[in-house]
Parts: structure tokens; sequence; C-alpha cells
């Protein structure tokens, strides 16, 4: 993914509980710098663990 706005912040934040609710686990992995960054500034990357949010080489 390389570009998120308000709205892919709240589908992922639907999701999440969702997903945790129901017992499940949820990991953010190949997050591209911009992406990132937004996370960032919305508090939302504290959700994930800090390893599974930076990019992966080729990704």
């Amino acid at each position: 993914m390389t570009f998120m706005d308000a709205g892919g912040l709240n589908l992922v934040q639907s999701v999440r509980q969702k997903v945790l609710a129901g017992g499940g686990t949820v990991e953010a992995r190949g997050i591209q710098p911009p992406v990132r960054r937004v996370m960032e500034l919305t508090g939302t990357d504290v959700q994930f663990p800090q390893r599974m949010l930076h990019a992966l080489p080729g990704a």
C-alpha cells in the first residue's frame, strides 16, 4: 500500500477491531514510508508491533 487517507485509516481500525474481537490477530506488513508516516501522525502505529511497520524490501 503506497497511499492511505482518513477512509483507509477508518477501514484499518474497523477491521482490526473485528478481528481482535473474534480472537484473531492483525499484522501490518510492507507498510511504505508515506503510509507509515500517516499512521505515526494519527497514532495508529501504536496498535501494531513496531517490527511490523517497517517496509519490506521489494514491497
